[in-house]
């Protein structure tokens, strides 16, 4: 990114070829919806790019990114009138899926947006709380919170889900 701040533009397409799969990874799991994950995506990077001279070196590339996308795609529900995706427009498990990654994800969709939101991010992106903190604008403690809840959450409604 210090390259492409510096003016080396063709640095983007190697930041967008390291990132754009968890990018996209990120807003597919918040919107569920690929078309509208891929359009954000690539307005995602065209901000990057136009907004460069803001990226300080102190913030991590990733979560800086990650907020970019989460705001982005924020502002598109927003405009659109929509608070969340409901959970009729997750998708189904596919038939191949093993019975209990099916379960999990039909699990997932029972959460509120903001626990898939932190779920996302810990377990399938990996990212570190502090990390997360910066992507979603709120504390370390706050982030620790969201998971251990969404956790529980995530854990009665697995139940629910295998014991009927």
């Amino acid at each position: 990114m210090i390259e492409v701040q510096q003016g080396h533009n063709a640095a983007m397409s190697e930041l967008f070829r390291r990132h754009h799969d968890r990018v996209f990874d990120y807003l597919y799991k918040l919107s569920r919806n690929r078309e509208l994950s891929h359009d954000i995506l690539q307005d995602v990077f065209e901000r990057i790019l136009h907004k460069k001279h803001t990226y300080q070196q102190s913030v991590p590339f990733v979560p800086w990114t990650l907020r970019i996308a989460r705001n982005m795609l924020m502002d598109h529900f927003r405009k659109n009138k929509m608070k969340t995706v409901e959970i009729a427009e997750w998708d189904k498990p596919t038939t191949n899926m093993p019975a209990e990654h099916a379960d999990i994800h039909l699990a997932m969709q029972k959460l509120r947006p903001e626990y898939r939101e932190v779920l996302t991010l810990t377990r399938y992106q990996g990212m570190r709380y502090q990390e997360v903190a910066q992507v979603i604008g709120i504390s370390e403690t706050g982030v620790k919170t969201r998971v251990h809840r969404a956790i529980k959450d995530l854990r009665e409604a697995y139940l629910q889900i295998t014991t009927s």
